[in-house]
C-alpha cells in the first residue's frame, strides 16, 4: 500500500495527483523494494490499528475509497489508519513510514545491492 521510491523509501504520502499535462505512462523502477517487502513487514508490524494487511500477493482491487483499480498494491485498510488518527487526538502516526528500512538513508544502498 505505501509508495516507495528509490530516493525517498516510504517518507511521502500522495493523496491525488491532478494534472491536464499530456503525460506518457512508463514502466515502474524495479529497485528491489517489492521481493524485499515480502519478507520484511517492518511497517505492518509496527501498526498500533493494524490497518496494513501484508500478504504475500498483491491485489489490484480497491481496498478502500481511496483507492483505485489498476494498481498492485497489499491491502491499507485506511478507514482504520484515520480511525486511529481520530481516537489519538489527530497525532500523526507514521509509524509505517519511520519503520520501513527503505526510509532509512544509511541503509539504502546496501538495500539496493541485496535486495
Amino acid at each position: 500500500g505505501l509508495l516507495l521510491t528509490p530516493e525517498y523509501g516510504a517518507r511521502q504520502r500522495l493523496c491525488k495527483v491532478l494534472t491536464d499535462l499530456p503525460l506518457i505512462p512508463d514502466k515502474p523502477i524495479d529497485f528491489g523494494a517489492l521481493n524485499y517487502c515480502k519478507q520484511c513487514h517492518a511497517c505492518a508490524s509496527s501498526c498500533p490499528a493494524k490497518a496494513i494487511m501484508m500478504e504475500n500477493e498483491l491485489t489490484e482491487e480497491p481496498t478502500s475509497i481511496s483507492n483505485r483499480t489498476g494498481l498492485k498494491r497489499w491491502v491499507v485498510n485506511v478507514e482504520k489508519c484515520y480511525l486511529f488518527w481520530q481516537e489519538n487526538e489527530g497525532l500523526s502516526c507514521s509509524n509505517c513510514i519511520a519503520s520501513c528500512p527503505w526510509s532509512l538513508d544509511n541503509n539504502r544502498d546496501w538495500l539496493e545491492q541485496n535486495a
